[in-house]
């Protein structure tokens, strides 16, 4: 069942705001992690910092609200809401695997281990996440879902 196009408004306007307090939340984490450079050699400030870009990602694209159907700026926004999305998503699965990680291993993990998983982390997520917000392209999946 459709919605009515007041009720498309009211859905943008509550999803434009709620982006709105996202997007300040994860801008002052970045800005943040830039103006502390005590921040840099830490894992865990590292791994919140990319779940932060994925939500800067998804807010900008939802600040786009409901554009016309078959636009650029509605493929636009499909793709960067799926991938935002994915990102803070697939990061904060990262997290969740250091935490587990470093408590549930028989010995303490080195600061070399800890690092290894990170560029392990990034090899695996950042190609995943563009291929899987791409895909949609071939398979004409994005498109005008009514809002």
């Amino acid at each position: 069942m459709p919605y009515e196009d007041e009720q498309v408004q009211t859905l943008v306007i509550l999803n434009v705001v709620a982006s709105t307090f996202s997007f300040l939340g994860a801008t002052f984490i970045i800005a943040n992690f830039v103006a502390f450079k005590e921040f840099h050699d830490n894992i865990a400030f590292r791994l919140v910092l990319f779940v932060a870009i994925g939500d800067v990602i998804n807010s900008v694209g939802n600040f786009l609200g409901s554009p016309d159907p078959d636009s650029f700026v509605c493929y636009l926004q499909a793709f960067l809401t799926q991938f935002g999305d994915f990102v803070s998503f697939a990061w904060v699965t990262a997290v969740a695997f250091v935490i587990h990680r470093v408590f549930k291993s028989e010995q303490v993990p080195t600061k070399q281990d800890v690092m290894r998983w990170y560029k392990n982390i990034h090899l695996v997520i950042w190609p995943i996440t563009i291929i899987i917000s791409v895909l949609p392209f071939f398979t004409s999946s994005y498109g005008y879902d009514n809002g």
